[in-house]
């Protein structure tokens, strides 16, 4: 007999009208960025498990994009060039900064896509600084666990802090952009942990699914009782 799990009985249990409401509108709020970019066949919404967040998979690297909804700057980028859907980005702000993830594939080494990534912030503020970042540290570790390799650029502009977390993943430049307030260079540490949580997230999710096959086969196979 299938059951279900008490944590997720009580998580339905504690469910709101009101979460119910943020579940719907992020949903109808995903579908709208993805029809403005025409891209309702690269992704796939599934903001309706979500919490209230904005959750798209891009269907190519199954990366998700993660938005706060109802954000001015949210959006849904595809860039020409590459194969449709081979170049992809997602902006969205928090209460501290804007926040934009690239998706490209790619044959370049990690070294070579965060050169040209930190080229290009130069490019676009012509007086920025390169901030030291030597003494920052990522906000937490995870033992046991095989982060792959990244770089990381940070410049500080006249009017804002730029930073560019680039990683080459399985044929993917994972790029997360961060733009906040001038000075914010100590943040880095932090910004940095969240491209390990994004380069992360495919992998766990293939976990979840492979460990949750056998439970569903498992219950489904066995002989009724005479």
């Amino acid at each position: 007999m299938q059951t279900t799990a008490p944590s997720l009985i009580m998580a339905l249990q504690a469910a709101t009208p009101q979460d119910d409401d943020a579940a719907r509108n992020a949903v109808v709020e995903g579908n709208r960025l993805l029809q403005i970019a025409n891209a309702a066949d690269l992704f796939v919404n599934e903001s309706a498990g979500a919490g209230g967040a904005i959750m798209l998979r891009h269907k190519a690297s199954g990366y998700r994009c993660v938005f706060n909804p109802g954000k001015s700057v949210n959006a849904v980028l595809i860039y020409p060039g590459l194969p449709r859907g081979d170049d992809v980005g997602c902006s969205t702000q928090t209460i501290t900064d804007i926040r934009t993830m690239y998706l490209t594939r790619s044959s370049e080494t990690t070294a070579r896509e965060a050169e040209s990534a930190a080229l290009a912030i130069q490019a676009r503020y012509r007086n920025a600084e390169p901030a030291d970042l030597s003494e920052n540290r990522s906000m937490f570790e995870l033992p046991g666990r095989d982060i792959p390799e990244s770089k990381t650029y940070g410049f500080e502009t006249s009017s804002s802090y730029e930073q560019v977390t680039v990683g080459v993943v399985d044929g993917w430049a994972v790029k997360y952009r961060f733009s906040s307030p001038p000075g914010t260079s100590g943040r880095s540490a932090i910004f940095d942990s969240f491209w390990i949580t994004t380069i992360l997230e495919p992998q766990l999710a293939a976990r979840r699914a492979a460990q949750a096959m056998p439970a569903a086969e498992t219950g489904s196979d066995q002989p009724s009782a005479d």
